[in-house]
């Protein structure tokens, strides 16, 4: 059995901490490559630093790991003030350090638990078998969710979630009510200005308050009451008027499954792989989409991409006002992990009411 002198590196993207939302960086890295490793890391888009509120982040100590066939394997655990942004899958809370590599890295999302019992300091344990080799800490996490953050359900006509004062650590899964009132508190989920549609209130799982439950935009009951029902000559009914056809947009030109096939094709799999971090997609979603399509990267990335739009377009029924923040996030996220020309081309496209196509990417 051989052995190896490592630093376990752990990072904060000094970029998300700006919007409130915890994103980690984990390397295993030979001790000879250590500097070299963090260096790269600070000059990538999301700038992954070690930040003042963590202890024992950064460099470790020198480690020796004892290595079989090659490889060991480290595994981290999160307790405390935060917690992964969706349950980590097996494998998935595993560093497999290979000494023929000499590195090896992985990406960690991290939202509060907004529980004051916990405290406000998260901590990350590495460990090998039953041994910790390295802990770091992260401090003053938020243990409630910002008071300045209120959700109001429009009333009669309107049924989408009307965000006001929004801090930008803000993507709820769950809305709780005790009364009638309309305020509501969005649990936060660390990413950027978002909140998740309330999936209970349209799938009719979950025990969400009914009084919360959206009513959907359009209602056949609306559009036919008061009209009178006559007889046709074959006893059925007339004067029923069709459904208003739903206008296609120009962000749902540019959010399209045409659409998003060419843009994933335009991204290399590390690039796309940030995009879907940035954009809240779980962890879980993106390896079961990569076990799916194993031999075609490009396309586990498209359909992880689809569960992204599919999961936000629900968040208010009105289709053009969520459509366009989706668009405006996509943007956003593109130009933070350094694709500002592909974000321009899209921009492009919008602007002409028009799908994205292969070919607009052809000259990058």
């Amino acid at each position: 059995m051989t052995t190896a002198q490592v630093n376990i590196i752990t990072l904060i993207s000094q970029t998300h901490l700006q919007r409130g939302r915890y994103s980690l960086s984990f390397d295993v890295t030979n001790k000879d490559n250590t500097r070299t490793t963090i260096e790269k890391r600070e000059s990538e888009k999301l700038v992954y630093i070690e930040e003042h509120c963590m202890t024992g982040g950064g460099c470790s100590p020198e480690i020796e790991l004892h290595l079989n066939n090659g490889k060991c394997k480290i595994k981290f655990l999160v307790s405390g003030a935060l917690k992964p942004s969706a349950p980590l899958e097996k494998g998935e809370d595993v560093l497999e350090y290979n000494e023929a590599q000499g590195e090896c890295r992985k990406f960690l999302s991290l939202v509060p638990t907004y529980d004051v019992s916990l405290g406000d300091v998260a901590t990350v344990k590495f460990k090998v078998g039953d041994e910790v080799k390295h802990t770091v800490h992260i401090h003053d996490v938020p243990t409630e969710r910002r008071s300045d953050l209120n959700l109001s359900i429009a009333s009669n006509d309107s049924s989408y979630l009307n965000v006001s004062g929004a801090s930008q650590r803000s993507m709820g899964d769950s809305l709780n009510s005790s009364s009638s009132t309309t305020d509501c508190t969005v649990e936060n989920e660390g990413v950027a200005g978002s909140v998740r549609e309330m999936r209970d209130s349209t799938t009719g799982g979950g025990d969400v308050d009914k009084k919360l439950q959206a009513k959907p935009f359009f209602s056949l009951g609306d559009a036919v009451s008061g009209l009178r029902i006559g007889d046709r000559q074959d006893g059925g009914p007339t004067g029923v008027p069709a459904l208003p056809l739903q206008t296609e947009t120009a962000s749902d030109k540019v959010l399209c499954d045409e659409s998003l096939g060419a843009l994933v094709g335009a991204l290399s799999p590390s690039q796309a792989s940030m995009l879907l971090i940035g954009l809240g997609v779980p962890t879980g979603i993106q390896s079961q989409n990569r076990e799916n399509y194993s031999k075609d990267i490009v396309t586990a990335n498209f359909h992880s991409l689809k569960y992204w739009r599919s999961k936000k377009t629900s968040r208010k029924e009105l289709m053009e006002t969520s459509s366009q923040q989706l668009y405006e996030d996509l943007i956003k996220q593109l130009e933070d992990i350094g694709r500002k020309d592909i974000a321009s081309i899209i921009k492009t496209k919008m602007a002409a009411d028009k799908k994205l196509e292969h070919d607009d990417f052809n000259k990058l």
